[in-house]
């Protein structure tokens, strides 16, 4: 018989749906999964997890255990981020507080709260400027955090996991790689790219990685308030969509596209995810390259 009741928001985006298909926590508890895509676990709930009053209602009635929250945006304008970003995250903490025992709630950060950093590798004490919406509304989502784990630790068990950038398949046409897979996809021999700024770099880490770390924060028995999950250096953004092109076998053109450059663009940016080694022994096993071969080519 199974012990422990997860409950997984936002099941059906990119990292969701990767989690319940690979993540060995999942196997082990019951599991009811809450999100927009169809059937995808034996407890499914098909719902937009932005409908607030159903959220709270699902957690009251499945009274979850553990908790991890994959729900957000990154694409709309600044009131849809701050409702998924923020509101949603809030919901859930509210109602988690109001279970009759301790939940662990795992939330999702990002690497674009810190800006534009003065020096890298980041830690989880550097610190915070974000320069974008997505970046200000994941920081209001860790003063939340942040405030829970302050104030109602003796109700809730709050672990914020603060990625970088996440390479697998699936991932959103709305993030580069995810964009140029489909170009490349649907190109010729001979075909132009469109791309932005390549003179970046980025710190990349695997999807299956990611998962992993997700794996051990579940179970740490003694979890820090929050973890940097990093592939630990920076990587040019020109490298990588290079061996995208070699890895297609096809003959592109890269050619820049004003659209796709962003006013505020990070130079380069990377972290250390030394704290989550020492507390879990989580190190990244899969390069960004792996991730990029099977993006285009369409293995698991």
């Amino acid at each position: 018989m199974k012990e422990g009741r997860l409950l997984v928001a936002g099941s059906g985006g990119f990292i969701g749906r990767h989690f319940l298909q690979g993540a060995a926590f999942a196997r082990n508890i019951e599991v009811t999964s809450v999100g927009r895509a169809e059937e995808q676990s034996a407890r499914h709930i098909q719902m937009d997890c932005g409908d607030l009053e159903r959220l709270g209602e699902i957690i009251e009635e499945v009274s979850p255990t553990h908790l991890i929250n994959f729900s957000g945006n990154f694409a709309g304008d600044y009131e849809t981020q701050f409702h998924y970003n923020v509101e949603v995250s809030r919901t859930i903490l509210e109602s988690a507080c109001r279970l009759n025992h301790r939940p662990r709630v795992i939330l999702i950060g990002s690497a674009a709260e810190y800006g534009l950093p003065e020096q890298c590798p980041l830690n989880e004490s550097s610190p915070l400027n974000p320069v974008s919406d997505y970046g200000r509304t994941k920081l209001m989502q860790t003063a939340l955090a942040e405030s829970y784990q302050r104030s109602k630790n003796q109700q809730i068990e709050v672990i914020l996991a603060r990625l970088f950038n996440v390479l697998g398949r699936g991932a959103s046409e709305s993030l580069l790689f995810g964009s140029l897979t489909k170009q490349i996809t649907r190109l010729e021999n001979g075909g132009v790219i469109q791309v932005g700024n390549l003179e970046t770099k980025r710190d990349f880490v695997h999807v299956r990685d990611v998962i992993d770390s997700f794996d051990r924060l579940l179970t740490v028995e003694t979890p820090s308030p929050c973890y940097l999950v990093s592939g630990g250096r920076a990587i040019s953004i020109q490298s990588l969509v290079t061996f995208l092109i070699e890895a297609s076998g096809k003959r592109l053109t890269i050619e820049t596209d004003p659209g796709r450059l962003k006013s505020h663009d990070v130079p380069s940016i990377y972290g250390s995810s030394e704290l989550l080694f020492q507390d879990t022994g989580w190190l990244p096993q899969l390069s960004p390259e792996k991730a990029l071969e099977e993006m285009i080519g369409g293995r698991p």
